[in-house]
């Protein structure tokens, strides 16, 4: 991330306070400075969904990749008639002081924590700056929350805007085309978990390390949704053979 941050700020000549930026936003300026540098359309070798096996080479405008913001996003999230909090984005500053590589299970108190900008009460008659309180305040505040409450905090990060874009993958030997839509993102959620992608693409997709060495964390990342997909069926077919056996 901080590599990141230090290409952008290069690129944009310090005009642009990366630090303070939303993750989304600084992904699609990383995405545009790879396209003006490198080129404007990846090629990308995927397994044709339908048959799971023949290989499609699919060429992606990267122009065409935008920021999606799904229906209903809000950022003022309603705990009681009484009180709520509103969020804000993630940004490269509060990935990098918290150590936080990514959102997942293991580190989501110490996201939602980082991105709590105010917590109101008496319907807004009160408002409570969350940089004016301790860590473990908020922390001990946001443990409080119930199932519902950490629900509606949790869409607000599943519906944040994100970098998504559609491919239509035609298998050419059956003439069937697929559509998928993947996550473009920058960064890997844990070091384990890269490694254990990186071993899995070598041993059922044959890709090389230097292959995926060389590949851009996002293509990368269509990669690893492929993989998934891929273990998934093959998970399905050996609880098949399970039940007939």
């Amino acid at each position: 991330i901080t590599a990141i941050k230090q290409i952008v700020t290069a690129c944009t000549f310090g005009k642009l306070k990366i630090g303070r930026m939303p993750m989304f936003d600084v992904e699609y300026l990383f995405l545009n400075i790879r396209a003006k540098s490198v080129g404007e359309v990846s090629t990308l070798n995927l397994i044709a969904p339908d048959d799971k096996e023949t290989q499609v080479e699919v060429e992606v405008d990267l122009n065409e990749i935008q920021i999606q913001e799904e229906e209903g996003h809000t950022n003022k999230i309603e705990l009681t008639d009484e009180m709520g909090i509103y969020m804000q984005y993630p940004t490269v500053d509060t990935f990098g002081d918290s150590g936080i590589t990514d959102i997942n299970a293991s580190n989501m108190l110490d996201v939602i924590t980082a991105c709590i900008a105010q917590i109101y009460d008496k319907k807004g008659e009160e408002v409570f700056e969350a940089k004016d309180q301790t860590k473990k305040e908020m922390l001990d505040f946001v443990e409080q929350l119930n199932s519902k409450q950490f629900q509606d905090v949790q869409s607000f990060f599943d519906t944040a805007p994100k970098l998504k874009h559609e491919i239509t993958i035609k298998n050419p030997k059956t003439k069937v085309e697929s559509k998928r839509f993947f996550r473009i993102a920058l960064s890997h959620n844990s070091l384990e978990n890269y490694y254990n992608v990186t071993f899995s693409l070598m041993q059922h997709h044959k890709y090389s390390l230097t292959e995926q060495e060389n590949m851009m964390p996002w293509e990368r990342e269509i990669y690893v949704d492929m993989l998934l997909n891929h273990i998934e069926e093959e998970n399905k077919k050996q609880e098949e053979r399970n039940r007939n056996n």
